[in-house]
């Protein structure tokens, strides 16, 4: 992103100011990033470090509201070594002094007296304070450099940093007994957790059973009972079917809360995936051998009950390669992936595929024309999959614009027969695009045969 924003702005595509307001008007900045930085700047008169700020970032984006986050800073061991115990007296003057670098006035003070000793929380109050409109346009500048490093840095990890993350997060998975060879399944939308935790199973040796989120409860029972999967990880969305499906004579003993693409709120009882990502202790194993069983993915039981085809680790990383070879998966591909990653198609045949390769990759749980379109532009996605009923929408959306998708080259698709006449007029369309077709099946992981 950096690479191509840098190109943009030396190149005359973008101008300096537009480039910056565009980044600190996107909506996760002013209504997540922005927010928490001021609390960092009114707590502590310091800059946020990276580290910080990107968990509680997360945090809030998972679902934690930020007045809870501001509560946790008031009572944080950084604010009492600085400040010692207040009273709430000495809390509001406090506040007004890092924020307004003067005393409370009277009435000020005794408004805010009032709200506390009647019960609110002083992370509500200090909310209030650093959202005023007298503190954002002290702080204009410190926020902005921090909402501008957090966008630039935070939200795209590098290959390296999401390796510590897996690791980490295999970690987390062993600490509460997951062990090789477990059966852990997921039922949830896309995100980065779900990506995460993905390859935190295989490098825990675990086995993952990715199920389809539009299963009812006794649909997706019969997968867990057949598989025998003993932990379940689930969005806020999937949770109600996930607790149902778990009560109907399955081995599921413990949950996983995955964090969605927009902001949820964690789920009472399960346990954080964000917790388990800031596992520090060493991963004990020698990790899984090739020839282990790596997931378990099951077929869509059109005429009979779903079938779960076992995949093992070389037939996963050998698909990978047939991937990158023949349907052209290279580092330079910034890909975005919109169909559930629970399906075999997007998981193994593209995701895996880009990681494996060091590919940059954006990932969206919603493949609507409305979001799709602006994220290609936006991203400067170069890589595409989807089937062609998505291809089709995206052609009659009244938001396509081929030099907005200037940077899309490479076009896949499968699932079900393109059209001639729209492949024509993708061609037409979007005369740079290479198309590829490409089909499988489940149990061979899954891609087969491939036109491009």
């Amino acid at each position: 992103f950096v690479a191509r924003a840098t190109e943009d702005l030396e190149g005359g595509v973008t101008a300096p100011d537009d480039f910056t307001a565009s980044m600190l008007g996107y909506d996760g900045a002013t209504k997540v990033t922005a927010p928490t930085a001021r609390l960092y700047l009114g707590f502590f008169l310091r800059i946020p470090d990276f580290s910080g700020l990107d968990y509680w970032i997360r945090k809030v984006r998972a679902g934690t509201p930020l007045d809870t986050a501001a509560s946790q800073f008031a009572g944080g061991t950084e604010f009492e070594r600085r400040y010692g115990a207040l009273t709430n007296s000495g809390y509001v003057s406090r506040l007004y002094r890092n924020l307004f670098a003067r005393e409370p006035d009277p009435n000020g003070l005794d408004y805010w007296l009032r709200r506390l000793d009647g019960g609110s929380k002083r992370g509500w109050v200090m909310r209030q304070m650093c959202e005023s409109s007298e503190y954002k346009r002290k702080q204009a500048s410190e926020v902005d450099v921090s909402v501008l490093f957090i966008l630039l840095k935070g939200t795209a990890p590098t290959t390296a940093e999401f390796d510590a993350l897996v690791t980490r997060l295999a970690a987390g998975l062993a600490s509460i007994g997951v062990a090789e060879g477990d059966k852990v399944a997921v039922l949830a939308r896309n995100s980065h957790g779900f990506a995460a935790l993905r390859f935190a199973l295989a490098r825990r040796g675990a086995v993952m059973v990715p199920i389809n989120f539009m299963l009812k409860a006794d649909e997706v029972a019969f997968i867990l009972r057949h598989a025998g999967a003993r932990t379940l990880a689930t969005d806020t969305e999937f949770a109600p079917v996930a607790r149902q499906a778990a009560t109907l004579q399955t081995q599921v003993r413990q949950f996983i809360w995955l964090p969605s693409e927009e902001p949820t709120e964690a789920v009472h009882d399960m346990l954080d995936f964000n917790d388990l990502a800031r596992c520090d202790a060493p991963l004990r194993g020698c990790g899984p051998d090739s020839t282990d069983l790596a997931q378990i993915v099951y077929t869509s039981g059109t005429e009979s009950s779903p079938k779960g085809a076992m995949l093992t680790h070389d037939a996963v990383l050998w698909q990978y390669v047939s991937c990158v070879m023949d349907a052209a998966i290279a580092r330079d591909d910034l890909m975005l992936h919109a169909l559930p990653l629970y399906h075999c198609a997007q998981l193994d045949v593209f995701f895996g595929p880009a990681i494996y390769m060091g590919s940059t990759n954006v990932i969206t749980s919603k493949p609507t024309p409305d979001n799709l379109l602006p994220m290609i532009e936006r991203f400067g996605i170069t890589s595409f999959f989807a089937p062609p009923t998505v291809w089709i929408a995206l052609l009659r959306s009244p938001l396509f614009d081929p030099a907005r998708l200037a940077r899309l080259a490479k076009g896949y698709y499968g699932a079900s027969i393109m059209p001639v006449e729209v492949m024509k007029e993708i061609a037409t369309r979007l005369p740079n695009v290479r198309l590829w077709n490409l089909y499988g099946q489940t149990e061979i992981a899954p891609l087969a045969t491939m036109l491009g």
